[in-house]
């Protein structure tokens, strides 16, 4: 369908050149069937058009699913002034700021925000969601169809996003945020990377990662809503473990993939539950020991008490490792934490409940995997053996982890 658009659009040019011609020469001959032919063409073609798309939303699968292009993205060069450095391997394809990484590490430096819902950005995202709705709204359809054929949720639920870079001062940090959706995130940097196949039917977004430049946040017509992960580490006999979970089908990202204890994105509400504190990195640990306590469902059957204490204690024990950009998701912003549980009380209770939620995986026992290199490449060699690869999340916070705790 795609590919129809600028055929039809040559048609129409080619119509529009004929008439400019025929005007500067004045021609006496009869050329008006030579017009409605041009015309007729058009029209006919446009119908054409409309009714594969027709046929291609009514016949599309429930179970057919966006797929990556495995395509590398190679416009990113005006971000690396920023100062960011380019990172990849097998499984991922980011830009990381290690100068950031290290003041987020620091308990005694604060990452400042402002909130400006008047930003231009805000207006660029809305922009393009309307000129290209026609196709991307066959993305938001085919994502509500998977996710009501998998009893799965698709809310749109508000979601903290970037529109300036984060500016790194001598005493702190400060950076400019706005009120998002989760479905504007979807419709540009969730599918940035993907297409859509429906038996041989190939769609892609308008700004794919075949050929859109990535943007410093400010100028980029993407949601960049932030992304947050966070790595369970227990510390026994001398050697760090960690818990792994994997992800589930129907989810819209890494489906079926091993990933950290908790990954996911920023509610506003986080945000605004830690607003009085000043510092954004309270609101980004509280949104990584959410995540975990949602997936891992360690918070069940306790009171609303006993699950705000340990929320509390679970963050007061959770740092932010890493900061990134995710080149294959158009440069969305992402958050990676690790979470030492080795002096909670709960400690035992913790890894008994993750246990229960995560039979599947096969490292070590249950989910239970050593913190180290030769445990990480077991993972890629058990997962390519799966025909998989880690998520990128999980990449990202096992390095960071080891980077951090040294190992």
């Amino acid at each position: 369908m795609d590919k129809k658009i600028p055929i039809t659009a040559s048609i129409d040019l080619l119509i529009l050149a004929y008439a400019i011609f025929d005007y500067l020469h004045g021609s006496k001959a009869d050329s008006s069937l030579l017009v409605f032919i041009f015309v007729l063409i058009s029209l006919i073609w446009q119908l054409c058009s409309f009714l594969s798309h027709f046929v291609f939303l009514k016949n599309m699968k429930p179970g057919s699913n966006l797929v990556s292009n495995n395509c590398e993205v190679i416009d990113y060069e005006r971000l690396l002034n920023a100062p960011y450095y380019y990172e990849k391997d097998d499984t991922y394809q980011v830009l990381r700021n290690k100068r950031i990484e290290a003041l987020l590490q620091d308990p005694n430096k604060k990452l400042t925000v402002s909130c400006n819902q008047t930003h231009p950005k805000c207006e660029y995202v809305k922009h393009y969601i309307r000129s290209f709705k026609s196709v991307l709204v066959i993305f938001l359809n085919q994502r509500w169809r998977n996710a009501n054929h998998l009893n799965k949720a698709f809310v749109n639920d508000k979601k903290v996003c970037f529109c300036s870079e984060i500016d790194v001062g001598e005493t702190q940090m400060c950076c400019c945020i706005y009120r998002g959706q989760f479905y504007n995130g979807f419709l540009t940097n969730t599918i940035f990377s993907k297409y859509i196949d429906d038996n041989g039917f190939r769609l892609e977004s308008p700004y794919n990662s075949m050929w859109y430049s990535i943007q410093p946040y400010d100028k980029s017509y993407f949601s960049d809503h932030v992304g947050v992960s966070t790595l369970v580490v227990d510390f026994s006999n001398g050697k760090y473990y960690t818990l792994l979970l994997r992800q589930s089908i129907g989810t819209t990202r890494s489906q079926g993939l091993l990933c950290p204890s908790g990954s996911g994105s920023m509610d506003w509400s986080d945000f605004k539950a830690e607003r009085d504190k000043n510092d954004f990195k309270q609101a980004i640990r509280l949104a990584a020991v959410r995540e975990l306590m949602e997936e891992t469902q360690t918070d069940k059957g306790k009171g609303k008490k006993e699950r705000e204490d340990l929320k509390k204690k679970l963050m007061d024990n959770t740092i932010i490792v890493a900061y990134y950009r995710d080149l294959k998701q158009g440069g969305k912003p992402e958050f990676a934490c690790v979470t030492k549980i080795w002096e909670l009380p709960e400690k035992q209770e913790f890894i008994n409940k993750v246990g229960e939620q995560a039979k599947e995986i096969k490292f070590g026992s249950h989910e239970r995997v050593l913190l180290s290199h030769e445990s990480w490449e077991s993972i890629l060699k058990e997962e390519a053996g799966n025909g998989l690869k880690p998520s990128l999340a999980l990449s990202m916070n096992y390095k960071a982890a080891m980077e951090y705790l040294k190992v």
